[in-house]
């Protein structure tokens, strides 16, 4: 006590004040004898504990160790934070005015290197945290609006070794990371933004959904871009993966023009799958980015109702490529689940089935009915599993009948307690046009729908029909469905097979305000014109075959089944279809939940149903309640009689 009281209490100061100037040139680049410090360290600890002792009543091995710390702390520690606060505080204002962010951050890394090294040999080892901490809120929080600004630019100009730096050196602070998170967020939304606004004003008919494979590929590219920026900066950081996924699940819940990302989706893998140019490599990595975008989706339940309608065309139409299907519903499973993808996977299994039975069916048909002339194979599908397909009911033509008729026949035999329902509007035909060219014979296989080879079979017994012929001899009581059958063999380009011809009156009330000949000219191939584009067919209509005199320059020609304003009806049934089933499922769920809790409250019930369903679709509040009030209304479920907010199951 009395070295305290008569060296060091009077020269403490002068003392601290050498040392920390010492310290200073040292930082400053001067060689510097850094075990002062530390003996100065122990002295004082040592000081520290004898002060202890002689200025508090006795206590324990532990409470004088605390009362030793403090002095050391009082004495040394503080001081030292302070004056290490007031020279790196004057260093980075001096820095920074003359030099750039970026240097600052290497300035920055440097420093807090030198000063732990420092405290950890030379200090305490409680004092490293407070040493660093304060090094941390002088160089780091005080100027951390300048270092976000330069953030900004840095992910602009993509600077992938300057945004390491960064991230390395911000994640030391508290909330450090959270605005340029956000930043990192609002950058790749605009982004996307600018590819969604470009993309939509193409987007106005369906003609055009032809070219959202490359829209697709520019999210993909976008998609990949981003996650490397995270990985390769952020080491994957979760606020700046939460920050991606938030900007991600903007962008793609957004419409495309008269398009909304299921139907744009659909399509692009739709065309990967059928693609036989595209190597099996680049259809995998194509597959992982889509079912990676596709868990961003809110709709997903829209998404699966739209991938089971393409894929049940594929598969009927023989146009599905088995080893990227499997490739692509696996993905799809182990991220979104196998709920939605059960569907699909009984669909392909369907068809396995039903190629054995074709074959069986085939050589049953050519022993009992050897004068059949067409070959065909016909598909049995479960009907729980294929009920998006559209349905066309008509009465075959003749040449259909021994088929047909013999199907049943054989089917009936085989399995004699099931029943066949048959959908002729997802059936194919190929028909094969012969030519003679120069003398020499040539061929052309036509692709049409059962439907169409129908309508076609017709013209055997008369060189002109009327729509309502056709409708009448094919029995099809819906005339929008004939229509769309009969447009394709009219406006395809390729390969026109009929010739409309309207109504005399028609005409004549579309040329009605022309004046001269040569007004009646123009109006008339001008409505000739707008009818082609829109692909005009009229229940006045009469049709004859168009004479073809030279053979099409493809050997090979694939009609489409239906018009664009037929495949854009599907599109908006398959919506409208899901928005249905979600009544249903929402209802199944509740039901589940309230018989297995008994008494429910309102919001917990919400919470429960949104979590089991939230693989599929956002359960919102006011669809809920309709639900809730629908099996309220059916006996499955009432309201609490002193607490309205609880619902009691009823068994």
């Amino acid at each position: 006590m009395i070295w305290e009281k008569e060296l060091w209490t009077p020269m403490m100061k002068r003392l601290l004040d050498e040392l920390f100037d010492l310290i200073d040139r040292g930082r400053n680049g001067a060689i510097w004898d850094k075990t002062l410090l530390g003996k100065l360290r122990d002295m004082l600890l040592k000081l520290g504990e004898s002060h202890a002792v002689s200025t508090a009543p006795p206590a324990t091995s532990a409470m004088t160790s605390t009362r030793k710390i403090a002095f050391y702390h009082t004495q040394l520690l503080e001081p030292f934070v302070r004056r290490t606060a007031e020279f790196y505080t004057k260093e980075s204002a001096e820095f920074l005015a003359s030099n750039s962010v970026v240097d600052y951050l290497r300035l920055v890394d440097r420093r807090l290197e030198e000063e732990t090294t420092l405290a950890s040999t030379q200090l305490q080892s409680t004092s490293v945290d407070k040493v660093v901490k304060e090094c941390e809120r002088v160089l780091i929080s005080s100027v951390l609006e300048t270092l976000k600004a330069e953030f900004k630019k840095m992910l602009q100009s993509e600077r992938e070794d300057d945004m390491r730096f960064f991230f390395r050196i911000l994640r030391r602070v508290q909330d450090g990371l959270k605005e340029s998170a956000a930043t990192l967020g609002e950058k790749l939304e605009s982004e996307g933004r600018a590819h969604i606004s470009a993309q939509s004003s193409k987007m106005n008919d369906r003609a055009s959904l032809q070219a959202s494979p490359d829209f697709v590929q520019q999210v993909i590219t976008l998609y990949h871009k981003y996650t490397g920026i995270v990985k390769r900066c952020f080491e994957d950081e979760l606020i700046f993966q939460q920050a991606m996924d938030a900007a991600f699940k903007k962008l793609i819940n957004s419409e495309v023009g008269i398009f909304s990302m299921p139907e744009i989706f659909n399509y692009f893998i739709d065309k990967q799958l059928k693609d036989k140019k595209l190597d099996e490599a680049a259809a995998d990595q194509s597959f992982d980015s889509m079912v990676a975008l596709m868990v961003y989706l809110t709709d997903k339940d829209i998404l699966e109702r739209s991938l089971n309608r393409a894929l049940s065309k594929r598969l009927l139409a023989g146009k599905s490529n088995e080893t990227r299907e499997s490739s692509f519903i696996a993905k799809l499973k182990q991220r979104c689940g196998d709920s939605m993808t059960r569907n699909m996977e009984d669909m392909i299994n369907d068809i396995h089935i039903s190629d054995e039975t074709a074959t069986q069916f085939s050589a049953w048909l050519k022993e009992k009915y050897p004068n059949v002339k067409a070959s065909a194979a016909v598909k049995v599908l479960k009907s729980n599993r294929w009920a998006g397909l559209a349905k066309v009911d008509m009465q075959p033509t003749a040449e259909w009948a021994p088929i047909i008729q013999g199907f049943a026949e054989w089917y009936g035999n085989a399995y004699p307690t099931r029943g066949l329902t048959w959908n002729y509007g997802q059936g194919q035909c190929t028909v094969v046009m012969n030519f003679t060219e120069k003398g020499k014979p040539k061929s052309c296989q036509l692709s049409l729908s059962m439907v169409q080879a129908s309508i076609l079979l017709l013209f055997n017994d008369s060189p002109t029909l009327s729509f309502e012929d056709i409708q009448q001899r094919l029995s099809i009581v819906n005339a929008d469905q004939l229509a769309a059958s009969i447009a394709p063999l009219i406006y395809f380009k390729a390969f026109p097979l009929l010739v409309r011809k309207p109504l005399a009156e028609d005409a004549g009330e579309e040329n009605s305000s022309a004046n001269t000949e040569d007004d009646k000219v123009a109006k008339a191939k001008a409505a000739k014109e707008k009818a082609k584009e829109e692909e005009v067919i009229l229940k006045t209509d009469t049709f004859q075959l168009r004479v073809v005199d030279k053979a099409p320059a493809k050997p090979s020609i694939a009609y489409p089944a239906a018009t664009a304003s037929a495949a854009r009806r599907e599109a908006s049934d398959d919506r409208t279809r899901a928005l249905e089933e979600r009544n249903t499922r929402m209802d199944l769920v509740i039901v589940r939940i309230m018989k297995s809790r008994n008494v429910v409250p309102h919001n917990e019930l919400m919470e429960e149903v949104g979590k089991q369903l939230a693989h599929l679709f956002i359960v919102e509040r006011r669809p809920f309640q309709q639900r809730v009030d629908s099996l309220i209304e059916r006996g499955y479920m009432l309201r609490d009689e002193n607490d309205r907010t609880k619902y009691h199951y009823v068994a």
